[in-house]
Formats: C-alpha cells, sequence, structure tokens
C-alpha cells in the first residue's frame, strides 16, 4: 500500500476547505449557523410544540406566543454561535492540514 490514496485524501480535503474559507465567514455562519441550526432548532423546539403539532412540553401549549417569540429570538443567535464554531473549527483543520498546527 502507498500513501497515495491518503495524499489524495488530504488534497481533496485542501481544496475542498479552501473554496468554502474564500467564500468567506459570514456566508457560512448565515448558511450553516443561523439558516442551518438556528431556524431548524427554532421550529422544532419553539414553534411546533407551541402550536400543539408536537407535545414535547406541554407548557409551552400555555404561552405559545412568548414561546414563539422569545425562541425566534434565541434560537437564531444560537445558530449564529454554532456557525462561528464550526467556522474555527475548519481553519483548525485547514492549518493542520497545511501543516501550520
Amino acid at each position: 500500500m502507498s500513501g497515495e490514496p491518503e495524499d489524495s485524501c488530504k488534497a481533496r480535503a485542501i481544496v475542498r476547505l479552501r473554496r468554502i474559507l474564500d467564500r468567506g465567514r459570514g456566508r457560512f455562519v448565515v448558511r450553516w449557523g443561523l439558516l442551518g441550526t438556528g431556524v431548524p432548532l427554532w421550529l422544532l423546539m419553539s414553534l411546533l410544540p407551541s402550536l400543539g403539532w408536537v407535545a414535547w412540553l406541554p407548557e409551552s401549549v400555555e404561552r405559545p406566543v412568548v414561546n414563539i417569540v422569545v425562541g425566534a429570538v434565541l434560537w437564531p443567535i444560537a445558530g449564529y454561535l454554532v456557525g462561528l464554531l464550526f467556522w474555527r473549527a475548519m481553519e483548525w483543520r485547514y492549518d493542520a492540514l497545511m501543516g501550520r498546527s
């Protein structure tokens, strides 16, 4: 077994990460953090239970407007922070692949 498959995978990973990093942090954080994490979590944890469609949290049916509004603020913020964390993890991974760690 030669090291070619590993080198090939490493090269593909570097190209893929470089392409994502070149598009910019803001775009990534909004796309994967805010829209990919925050909004879906808001739907699952605030909106659907408050409308009575999911019986995960029976107390959320008592004050649905409060839960929807609070969730609409908190979950996107959490998603944004998760996006920043993912971005930093990608930077660390890229630096490690480039031998800069």
